[in-house]
Formats: C-alpha cells, sequence, structure tokens
C-alpha cells in the first residue's frame, strides 16, 4: 500500500474586503477604548469639588497638611434642613449670556427658636466636571424672617456669570449636559444648653427644583 501523502494545511484565502472588514474592525475596537478613555481623563482633570477652599480641602492633596485640617460637613438636600426654612429660586437663568440669577430668604420654623439659630450665612456655586465649571459667588449673611410672607417679601438675589453655554447634543460624543446643578454653602450657628455648634452643609440642588416656581423669566 502506498503512503498516502499528508495534506498541507492552508489558510483560507482572504479577499481585500476581508482585510478591509479586519483592520475596519480593530479601528472601531480601538476606538471604543480610547474615546471613553479620553473623555474620563479630562473629567479628572477638570475635577471640581464645590466650595474646596472655604473647606480646607485639597484636591490634589500636594499641600495637604500645610494649612488648617478641613472642616468637618455634612451633604444634604435642601429640604433635610429642618432648623430652618431656606427657599433658593431661580428668578433669572440666561444660558446664552452666561448669567445666572437666583433669589433666597430663610424664615422660622418650630426648630428655630428653640436652637437658638444665628448667623446663618450661604454662598452658591455651580460646578461641573466635564466643562470645567466652577463659579461661585461671594458669602452672603441672612436675615432670620419671622414668617414665609415677610421672607418673600425680604428676598435677595444672588448672580453667578460666565456661565459657558451647554454643550449641544452631537457637538461631543456621548456628551449632552441639559442642565447644570446648584451647590450652596450653607452655615449657621446653634445654642444647645450653652452651647454653640456652627453647623455646615453642602446641598445639592438639581435644576428640576431650582427652577420649579422661579420668579421672573427664564431664557434659555
Amino acid at each position: 500500500m502506498k503512503n498516502k501523502k499528508k495534506k498541507k494545511f492552508q489558510a483560507p484565502k482572504r479577499s481585500g474586503l476581508t482585510y478591509l472588514i479586519l483592520v475596519g474592525g480593530l479601528i472601531v475596537l480601538l476606538l471604543a477604548i480610547f474615546i471613553p478613555l479620553s473623555y474620563v481623563t479630562e473629567y479628572n482633570e477638570n475635577k471640581v469639588i464645590p466650595f474646596a477652599e472655604d473647606l480646607n480641602i485639597h484636591i490634589d492633596h500636594e499641600h495637604e497638611g500645610e494649612d488648617e485640617e478641613p472642616i468637618d460637613y455634612k451633604k444634604a438636600k435642601l429640604s433635610e434642613i429642618t432648623d430652618f426654612n431656606l427657599v433658593i429660586k431661580c428668578s433669572e437663568y440666561k444660558d446664552k449670556a452666561g448669567s445666572v440669577t437666583f433669589s433666597y430668604y430663610v424664615y422660622k420654623n418650630d426648630n428655630t427658636n428653640t436652637l437658638n439659630v444665628k448667623n446663618v450665612k450661604i454662598k452658591l456655586a455651580m460646578c461641573s466636571n466635564w466643562i470645567g465649571l466652577n463659579q461661585a459667588s461671594s458669602s452672603r449673611t441672612l436675615t432670620m424672617y419671622e414668617t414665609e410672607e415677610k421672607g418673600k417679601s425680604g428676598a435677595r438675589t444672588l448672580t453667578l456669570n460666565s456661565i459657558p453655554d451647554l454643550p449641544v447634543k452631537g457637538n461631543l460624543p456621548f456628551i449632552n449636559i441639559e442642565t447644570i446643578n446648584l451647590y450652596v454653602l450653607l452655615t449657621y450657628d446653634t445654642t444647645v444648653s450653652g452651647n454653640t455648634k456652627t453647623n455646615y452643609y453642602v446641598l445639592t440642588i438639581p435644576y428640576s427644583e431650582y427652577i420649579v416656581g422661579a420668579i421672573g423669566g427664564i431664557e434659555k
């Protein structure tokens, strides 16, 4: 019997279209990895912590330990402040003009006199890591009104300028920032049994909350 010759393995012939598909698939895979990584890198480079300087927070840790210790504060929603009533509403939002104005006031509730609330202060900021926004107002001391009606009549305003236009869907891949949160640094003193304590809060108010019931016109 004659030995059968072993057949040599031959790779199937590939057409130019096959190679084009392989190269195209590789490019798509690389882009699928590169694009998210580049945006995450940009996000981290622009990363901001609202009121970092006011709270002695060092984001990059480069100078940590050289200044005072970070202030102990709580993150909360506006509705979680129960020692008094704080109202903050947008009175004018001009996206294209780059300015946003807020109306605010405080008035007493059942806890205010019991806790002897004093020295209520607020500072406003609009921050966004994606667009590198970190715009803050000056600090304001608030008058504590007896009733909501008196508070409304004595409402004050704060304006944040240099707010960039929000990215429109299609201008940046995968990004469509429709609104920007408002952040509030709220501080106030309470006295219980002769002991006075300064309370620090950083409140996050989403657009859907500060724009509802807004005073005046909203221009987008």
